[in-house]
């Protein structure tokens, strides 16, 4: 079962921002980047830093070369502001090992509000 939670208007939300919000017990981070809308726990599972007091970044990719990387505007991550492990603000993952992830919430714009899918 999920509900469906109205974080606010689209246009409190300022790009390339993460601004939390106080979801039942959690703190959940949302973050509006090139137009669309992420949303993370706001806990880094390494030492349980907030997360979202990080910075947003742009992601990377492989490059066409043998050993090169690029920037990728289209998969932004969020740094955590103690130790800096990356995350990917889509999925939760770790840039650098699976096995780490923070949890990643499904995001909606429904009449220029902000909907949070939240499972129970």
């Amino acid at each position: 079962m999920s509900a469906r939670i109205d974080l606010g208007a689209v246009e409190e939300f300022e790009e390339g921002v993460l601004q939390v919000r106080q979801v039942s017990s959690r703190q959940i981070g949302v973050a509006r980047w090139q137009g669309k809308f992420y949303a993370l726990r706001n806990i880094c599972p390494h030492q349980s830093a907030p997360l979202c007091a990080g910075r947003l970044l742009s992601g990377v990719r492989e490059g066409d070369e043998v050993g090169t990387i690029e920037s990728d505007d289209g998969a932004p991550v969020v740094t955590c502001p103690w130790h800096g492990w990356e995350f990917h603000l889509d999925s939760g993952e770790s840039l650098w090992d699976p096995r780490y992830r923070v949890r990643a919430y499904a995001v909606a714009v429904e009449n220029g509000r902000v909907m949070l899918e939240m499972r129970r």
